[in-house]
């Protein structure tokens, strides 16, 4: 579906000669990506609206597109699939901030975020099939990878010392959300490496 809507948006430029038709392919490819990420970030929110978890799901959002840009992760090979999981993700987080995540004590916070640190730190970035990753773009990821997971934590750090629980947890579950994602497409990577080259 997403793909057919790409294919029409390109058609229309490549007819009004905004772009050329020697470049179809990659802009098909772009597109799918934005329109993909646009339905996913308005799916996220209008779940976040009907739940009260606004300021939540926004702050969680701004945490986690930086990082997860630079870390990489697991990606599906259809933005439908991308898109149901961002609905799924985020219904699972608003049931979160509806029952649990404000009771569980702040050391296990805390816990969940050296765990997520120590992973994304020492795995991130990584690559998948649809966009691996050179030696240099591996080099400029892992740093600003790095920059922004120590901005995210020292933020964390002041949040809890200030007694903010709100930003806290919503940057630890933005780490968490990345290192499984980081984890996953690094095992991948291996499992691909090893028995299907």
């Amino acid at each position: 579906m997403i793909k057919k809507y790409a294919e029409k948006i390109v058609l229309i430029q490549i007819e009004k000669g905004i772009i050329e038709k020697d470049k179809e392919i990659t802009y098909i490819f772009g597109y799918q990506l934005f329109i993909g990420k646009i339905l996913s970030t308005m799916l996220m929110l209008l779940i976040a609206a009907m739940t009260g978890t606004i300021v939540e799901m926004f702050l969680l959002m701004v945490a986690l597109i930086p990082l997860r840009q630079y870390a990489g992760g697991t990606h599906f090979a259809k933005g439908e699939m991308c898109i149901l999981f961002s609905a799924l993700l985020s219904i699972i987080i608003v049931i979160g901030w509806k029952t649990y995540f404000g009771i569980i004590p702040l050391h296990i916070w805390l816990g969940i975020e050296i765990i997520s640190a120590i992973i994304i730190w020492t795995v991130a970035p990584v690559g998948t099939k649809n966009k691996r990753l050179d030696e240099k773009e591996k080099r400029v990821f892992a740093v600003r990878t790095k920059v922004v997971l120590l901005t995210e934590f020292f933020i964390i750090v002041i949040c809890s010392w200030l007694q903010i629980p709100v930003l806290s947890i919503t940057i630890i579950l933005t780490h968490a959300i990345v290192m499984g994602g980081v984890v996953l497409a690094y095992v991948i990577e291996l499992f691909e490496k090893r028995f299907v080259q």
